[in-house]
Order: C-alpha cells, then structure tokens, then sequence
C-alpha cells in the first residue's frame, strides 16, 4: 500500500503561495484532502509540489480520502 505521495495539482482555490505561511500544509490536507490529521507522518512542500508521507495502515486503503488522494497524486510505494 502507498504511503508515500507527491501532489503536484491543488485542489480548489489552494495556490502555492499560501504554503508561506507555516502550518497550512496540514490545513491543505486536512481540509481540502480530508486526510485525517492522524494518518499524517509529515508533509513537505516545494515551489510547486508537496509531499505527503502517511503512516503505514492497511485500514486506509478502503477510505475515500485515500482513494482520492493516490487518484490526484503521484504515488510511491516506497516509504521516505
């Protein structure tokens, strides 16, 4: 199961530059992914993509937020 993603679209009326400020990364995901805080390990983000590194959890694989988080990202099955 992939647990490593790279996201390189935003979704809605997200823009690069509002990854400035500190902290909304995890708005970005929490919100506008609808990833649970708790499945999150880290986030990084670049210019113009971000990396999501999710905890090992089989039980993810079946949830919406996931399904649409490997459909809108490139994806790894190799952790970081």
């Amino acid at each position: 199961m992939p647990t490593y993603f790279i996201i390189t679209e935003l979704e809605g009326s997200w823009t690069w530059q509002d990854f400035l400020v500190e902290g909304m990364e995890y708005e970005y995901c929490t919100t506008a992914l609808d990833i649970p805080e708790e499945a999150i390990e880290y986030i990084e983000v670049f210019d113009d993509s971000m990396e999501i590194q999710l905890f090992d959890d089989a039980e993810f694989a079946n949830e919406d937020w996931y399904i649409q988080l490997v459909n809108l990202s490139s994806v790894s099955d190799v952790s970081a």
